[in-house]
């Protein structure tokens, strides 16, 4: 409740939200479509699954059009039936093991969050109005390489290719080049810098960097006729000074503008925050004005 009063307090009747709170992150996130479009929702064992059965199939966050119509061939229609579904018609509903643990879920046990194998690795930017320019999308790019190459290393995780992409009012643009496997920085600059001579886009609004065919340092033998083990180590040293003595301690000339630009967000089910170095996803708590750090 004080959260929603600090919102109503700072920005006005203008901006509302939901808040749901249950067992698991999965029901918390299903108790705010309970009460729209200011709704405070607790969700406890005892009210499971009656509380449920208002709900459509679509309400229930993962659950699209498309899945919809594989519940329905599977003789499930409601919420109501969705609750009372055993494991083995929920792993045929949903075409794999992530139907058993709906069945989990929706009894409120608390599941460790899947684990898969990562394929890629990236970030997006919607551009504030002032860097809306060619300029503006170019040096947000390359902030967003910086970011992205360096969580790479924190996951020691290496790529094979890279996607750039730009978002426009009216032409889009995107490119990609195959690499040797690296998680350099400098190495994905100068490949970037490259592919930005045949930009074709208009009126940009959202930048994006993405990192695929990504393998474990055990899946990589770096060559001995480039300059990949070198860099790397060096990009790792850097890495090192941020983490010692503090985000952007040092950072690439060109993206002194927008160094601030790219600050993580939490997703739902995400609980932690990438953190640069020293003092990031620091902030002022508007409960009680102590700092709080955003990953803690």
């Amino acid at each position: 409740q004080r959260i929603k009063e600090r919102i109503a307090d700072a920005v006005g009747g203008c901006l509302t939200c939901s808040i749901g709170i249950a067992p698991n992150a999965f029901l918390s996130k299903v108790a705010t479509e309970l009460e729209k479009p200011s709704g405070l929702v607790v969700l406890e064992a005892a009210d499971l699954p009656d509380r449920l059965y208002p709900l459509r199939l679509t309400d229930f966050p993962g659950i699209n059009r498309r899945m919809q119509i594989r519940l329905n061939a599977a003789g499930i229609f409601t919420s109501e039936q969705l609750c009372a579904a055993s494991r083995e018609q929920l792993l045929r509903g949903f075409g794999s093991i992530h139907g058993e643990r709906w069945w989990y879920m929706l009894r409120g046990h608390d599941l460790l969050p899947e684990v898969h194998s990562r394929k890629s690795l990236g970030h997006s930017n919607v551009l504030s109005p002032e860097r809306r320019t060619e300029a503006g999308s170019r040096e947000v790019l390359l902030r967003l390489i910086q970011k992205a190459s360096a969580r790479l290393r924190a996951n020691d995780l290496w790529a094979e290719g890279m996607v750039v992409s730009v978002h426009g009012v009216s032409k889009d643009w995107q490119a990609r080049v195959r690499l040797p496997a690296t998680q350099d920085s400098t190495t994905f600059t100068e490949s970037f810098l490259e592919l930005w001579e045949r930009r074709d886009f208009s009126s940009p609004r959202t930048v994006g960097i993405v990192f695929y065919d990504l393998k474990s340092s055990e899946q990589v033998t770096p060559s001995l006729f480039d300059e990949t083990p070198q860099r790397v180590q060096l990009s790792r040293a850097i890495d090192q000074v941020n983490r010692r003595f503090g985000k952007n301690s040092i950072f690439l000339a060109a993206v002194e503008g927008a160094r601030s630009t790219a600050d993580e967000k939490i997703a739902f089910n995400k609980t932690w925050l990438f953190s640069e170095g020293k003092g990031d996803n620091e902030f002022e708590d508007p409960l009680d004005g102590d700092p709080a750090r955003g990953n803690s």
